[in-house]
Parts: structure tokens; sequence; C-alpha cells
């Protein structure tokens, strides 16, 4: 909860259904994504907005900083805006750059039941099946791209944990070598060779009619530039981030500093101390929670 506070509607806890579910609480204090304690304890101050002068200077040192060992190898740092239109604005430019045509990766949707393609093809459906299904696109819109256009030499990231083990998981990072019909080859910063990255599926059941909704589409996005909301839940090896006026929410900076696996993949556009602020509401919870 002392990540991004929900974008207009209030925070969960707040519901009477929260209170009747009466859950049990585990609390996790253990990091997975750096091995380095001392930016752990940055980010768990940072996390609760109260961070100690000996934290702020860290990060000033990381102000317009850079990391030769990506650099070489041709990876570019994501930068993290916490406005949309920056974001865009990026990618588009810099893909533009690019020599060569677009190459244009579509998604295909369709609705199983019983593993029975029951997708509508309006003629031989019913007009609630229809329309579900249309709701269903919509709201995936908003989770993954319908399409995405792509060129070789882009630099992208990886949206799906596709293997834990050899390191391919969201946020991975890496540059496209070649487009093809059936996936694209990227070389990512952890490789040494490029790795051919399929379409892959995103499921949704339905609880209640056991119906599912199945979006088949290619697991990258453009990687120039990402969004802070966007970033939640991913791990970045590399990346730039603008920390100063232009945060406007509750979270919002740690969000993106607790994405970096360490200090030395970071690199600070600006930063302003008084930015990174916890919600007064999310830290009364996360209070409670601890006592229990």
């Amino acid at each position: 909860m002392l990540q991004l506070a929900p974008v207009k509607d209030d925070y969960i806890f707040n519901s009477s259904i929260w209170d009747e579910l009466d859950f049990s609480y585990v609390y996790f204090t253990q990091t997975y994504r750096t091995t380095d304690m001392r930016f752990f304890e940055l980010l768990s101050r940072a996390r609760v907005g109260k961070m100690n002068e000996e934290d702020i200077q860290i990060l000033k040192q990381r102000l317009h900083a850079k990391n030769d060992e990506f650099e070489n190898k041709g990876i570019k740092p994501t930068i993290l805006y916490s406005h949309k239109v920056n974001v865009e604005k990026i990618n588009f430019e810099e893909i533009k750059k690019l020599p060569g045509s677009f190459y244009n990766y579509k998604c295909k949707d369709a609705l199983y039941k019983n593993d029975i393609d029951i997708t509508p093809t309006y003629t031989s459906q019913p007009p609630e099946l229809t329309e579900y299904f249309e709701e269903m696109v919509l709201l995936m819109n908003t989770i993954i791209d319908d399409e995405i256009f792509l060129k070789p030499m882009a630099q992208v990231m990886l949206t799906k944990n596709l293997s834990v083990e050899e390191g391919l998981v969201n946020g991975s990072r890496g540059v496209i070598m070649a487009c093809e019909a059936n996936g694209v080859r990227v070389k990512f910063c952890t490789k040494d060779k490029e790795l051919l990255i399929p379409y892959v599926d995103f499921e949704y059941t339905d609880p209640l009619t056991k119906i599912s909704f199945v979006r088949m589409h290619m697991p990258l996005q453009l990687a120039w530039s990402i969004s802070i909301h966007r970033s939640q839940g991913q791990t970045l090896e590399y990346a730039k981030l603008d920390l100063g006026k232009n945060i406007f929410c509750a979270g919002q900076s740690y969000v993106a500093l607790s994405r970096m696996k360490s200090l030395e993949g970071m690199i600070l556009l600006s930063f302003d101390e008084k930015k990174v602020f916890a919600s007064e509401e999310a830290l009364d919870f996360d209070e409670r929670i601890k006592s229990r």
C-alpha cells in the first residue's frame, strides 16, 4: 500500500469488505531484488518517506552518473518519467531515428469455455457474448497493448517472466537484432547470445462463468522510456529516474527507486528529497498490520 496510490478511487483497506474478509497478514522483510543491504535499508526508509541525510547524499551522487558496463553492450538506460506524455514522446522520437521499416506485431484475442473456442464472429454468437468480448478487449487494452511497432536495434524490455532461472524476467533489458514473422530476436544485457522471443498468452478466467479470455501478444515494450506507473512490479538493471518537480503523488519516487537492482545501475536526471513521501493513510494502515 506504500507503493502507488489508487489513481481515481480510494484505498481498498477503507472498504467495509476489507474488514469483513478478516485477513491474516504476512509481512515480508527479506529482499530478493538487490544484494546491496545498504541500498535496501535506504529503500526501506524511502518507502515510509523518512530518508536520513546519508541516504540523500548517496542518491545525489547518482545525479548524471553512468555505467560503462551496460553502455559497452549497447544497452541504453530506460528513462522513468512520472507523466506518460514524456514517455511516448521519447520512444517515438528514438524509434523514428532507426533505419528501415516498422514491423507491426498485433495481438490475437480469443474466448474459451471448457477448452472450446467461443470467440464471437458477430454472426454466429449471441449479442451478450459479443458485448462481453468487447468489454474484455477494452479492459485488456489497459493492461497489454493490442499492437506494438518495432524495428531492429530498438531498445526493448521484456514484460513477462519467461525464465527466472536464466534471468529473463519482467523488466529485462535488451536490443532487437532482428524482427521475424514468428517472433523477435533480442540480445539481452545478461546474455551473450540472441534469443527468439515468441508470442505468449495472457489469460483471465471469469470465476463465475468459467469463460477464459486469452490474449496472444509479443511480450516486449519499447524501453527508451517507461512511466513510473508502468514500471511497478518490474526489476530494472539500468535506468534514469526523473525524481524532481514532476513527481505528483505519494509513493511515486519510492516505486521508481525500488525498481532498481543496484545503485550502480541507477542514474538520476533530477532529484528532490521532498518528493520522496508516503501517504499518511497508507502509513497508518502499515502500522496497524505490523502490530497484528
